[in-house]
Order: structure tokens, then sequence, then C-alpha cells
């Protein structure tokens, strides 16, 4: 059985690695990813969080990476590794010693794969053994010394974002009102106008994004579209 990892041995690792690293304390106890700051520092941004699922295939296990609000494409990841599962809470801490929420994967001994999104990342934020604190590392360090393979296996969503420049709408409120209202879109004031249409089939979505593209563009508003 594996002992079991704390702050204090994951931060020894990080030290005999290399890698240096920002503390991050949390006033409360979360198993996924937070979507907030709740660091005691105010020293966490969600956009930096990462996370790490141990699977098991044929060749045994490994570590995947992903940025934590990122699901896994299965259909992905097994023209990769083959078939695979996740490994459970028993097995995570007999062999692994870590329990859920706490993994970090420097402190892993395992092949690693790194989705492509996580690789944008300048920081991660990663367990680091204890469920109320985490690591900022700089992505660059840790690079510099992990052993990995860049993989694409997150899924992709069909959200769709038309970046426009506000001020437009304000010269023109008639036509936000007007897209708004024909198209069905979130009624906010940001920096674009989004619709989720993960349920559309591919030519359905290709019209749509056409359509769009074409009404902004006719009135004269310089737009791009965002899949993300």
């Amino acid at each position: 059985m594996q002992q079991k990892m704390n702050f204090e041995k994951v931060s020894e690792i990080l030290k005999n690695k290399g890698i240096s690293f920002e503390v991050i304390s949390f006033t409360d106890e979360v198993i996924a990813a937070r979507t907030e700051d709740t660091s005691i520092d105010h020293n966490y941004d969600p956009k930096n969080a990462i996370k790490t699922l141990v699977i098991k295939s044929k060749d045994g296990f490994k570590a995947v990476i992903l940025k934590g609000n990122d699901k896994i494409d299965s259909t992905k990841l097994e023209s990769i590794v083959g078939k695979w599962t996740v490994a459970g809470e028993e097995v995570l801490l007999n062999e692994f010693g870590f329990i859920p929420g706490t993994v970090c994967p420097l402190a892993l001994d395992l092949p690693i794969l790194i989705d492509e999104n996580v690789m944008e990342m300048p920081v991660w934020s990663m367990g680091t053994g204890e469920i109320k604190k985490g690591f900022n590392v700089k992505k660059d360090e840790v690079v510099g010394v992990l052993d990995f393979e860049k993989v694409t296996i997150s899924v992709k969503s069909n959200t769709m974002k038309f970046i426009v420049d506000n001020s437009l709408f304000d010269k023109l409120p008639g036509l936000k009102i007007g897209v708004l209202v024909a198209r069905n879109i979130d009624n906010t004031k940001s920096s674009g106008i989004s619709n989720n249409s993960s349920k559309l089939d591919e030519n359905l979505l290709q019209k749509r994004i056409d359509l769009w593209h074409e009404a902004l563009t006719n009135v004269g508003i310089d737009c791009k579209l965002i899949l993300i």
C-alpha cells in the first residue's frame, strides 16, 4: 500500500524537482476544480485550474491532465490508450496515496498525457495532497522537467460566440434588440453574443453561423467567430 500523500511530502517532491510554487489556502473543501476564488489570500484564478485523473488501460496506469472545467472525450482517449477506466477512490489511495481532489500530477511516477488546452495556460493551479490547499506553478517550469505527451482529448463544445465592439451596439440599439429577439440569444450586455448549440448537427450549426455573420457584417459590424 502506498503511503498517504500530504502537503509536506508533495511540497518536498516539487522542491526536489526544482519547481517553484505559490501555496493557495482555501476556505472550503471541494473535490472538483473550484469555479470561484475561495482562497484566503485571493491568489486563485479558476481559469488556471487543472485536474488530474488517473486512468487504467491495458498498458497500466496513466495520468491525464485537463483544464479544470474540461471533460474527457472518451473516443479520443480510447484511440490513444485503448480501453480505459478511471481509477476509483480506493485504488487512488492505495496505489498512489491521494484522495480525490488532492492529486498533484508532479508527484505521480506515471506516464502523463496533457491535453492541448492545458498547454495554453501559463499558470497551473493543482492539487497538493491536502483538500484545502493548492499550488500555483508556472507551466514553463513544469514542462522543462516533466516527461509527458501532449494530446487532444477534451470534449469540444459547439458554443458559439461572436466577439464585437459594444460601442457599436450603443450606436445601433435597434440592431441588438433585433438580433437578440430573432436568434433568441441571452439578452445581456457583454463583449459578445453567444448561443449554446451543442445539440445542433454540424450542417445546421454552420447555417446558423453563416446567418449571424452575414447579419452583423451587413450593418458594418466587424466580428469573428470563436468556438469554445
